[in-house]
């Protein structure tokens, strides 16, 4: 069944979707209580081998392989920022690698249940338990600051700088350099040179493309656009219509719309109607 947009872009989504994804997340999750469960009581012991207090041991499992769910949470939701979401898989590879190490020391026995211990730990491994719940509050708290981040205010505007030459968010525009910027001018009516004798006009250079009178989306989606357009560029992504409306997060249709408009503002940015003046 396909879905069609409306005219403002949005995609009526079928019943049996909502249904299949609520399903799913259902049982993603008891396999996460199941899971969690089994790994409970081995972290328990392994923090009661420390000499924790038996309240304290009962509470740090759920810091351990809590933080893991937080980290993957934080890696899908930091998905468009490469290095936070580098930093959230490396947190939850971190945390999953040692609460794995704690369960295989339980299986094979080094650690037994109710915390005793065959022979005294290693100091290295008591230190890698110790430091797991400070660890946890480290690294949970950085994740959490990272995630907010992302509710910030979007800059749209670069400032201007003392020199008066503004700087542009365009991915497209090439940089001038200080002798481009003296040599080349935009074409207007005042300042176009005049044409030698025989010389035919370039439409590509001498003449302005028309203006398309069709209606467009509004000025705060484009902007939004243009903000998105060099996000992607900045990440190192391939601009494209779908890369810009997972950007965005709106629906084809205005990432459609958007990505018309500012395709036009690449074919007609300044730099494509200017002329070299002669000496």
């Amino acid at each position: 069944m396909s879905c069609v947009p409306d005219r403002d872009g949005h995609v009526a989504v079928p019943v049996s979707r909502y249904v299949a994804v609520a399903v799913l997340s259902a049982a993603v999750a008891g396999i996460v209580v199941v899971g969690f469960l089994g790994s409970y009581g081995p972290l328990r012991d392994a923090f009661l081998s420390i000499h924790q207090s038996q309240s304290a041991a009962a509470r740090d499992p759920l810091a351990v392989d809590g933080l893991i769910a937080v980290a993957v949470a934080s890696a899908i939701w930091l998905r468009h920022e490469a290095p936070a979401r580098r930093y959230a898989l490396t947190v939850a590879g971190v945390t999953t690698g040692a609460s794995l190490l704690l369960n295989f020391l339980h299986g094979q026995g080094v650690i037994q249940p109710g915390g005793l211990v065959r022979q005294p730990l290693h100091p290295v491994l008591v230190f890698t338990i110790a430091s797991l719940p400070v660890a946890a509050i480290g690294f949970g708290s950085h994740l959490l600051v990272a995630c907010l981040r992302q509710f910030g205010p979007v800059r749209v505007q670069d400032p201007v700088p003392a020199d008066g030459h503004v700087l542009t968010n365009d991915p497209y525009q090439d940089g001038l350099s200080e002798q481009d910027d003296r040599t080349l001018r935009p074409t207007t009516a005042s300042h176009a040179p005049k044409a030698k004798p025989g010389r035919r006009p370039r439409p590509e250079r001498d003449v302005l493309p028309p203006v398309t009178l069709r209606p467009g989306p509004d000025q705060d989606l484009v902007v939004r656009g243009r903000v998105a357009l060099a996000a992607l560029v900045a990440d190192g992504v391939t601009p494209s219509r779908d890369a810009l409306r997972a950007r965005m997060g709106v629906g084809n249709g205005k990432a459609s719309a958007v990505w018309s408009v500012l395709q036009d503002e690449r074919a007609n940015r300044p730099s494509d109607r200017t002329v070299v003046e002669k000496d």
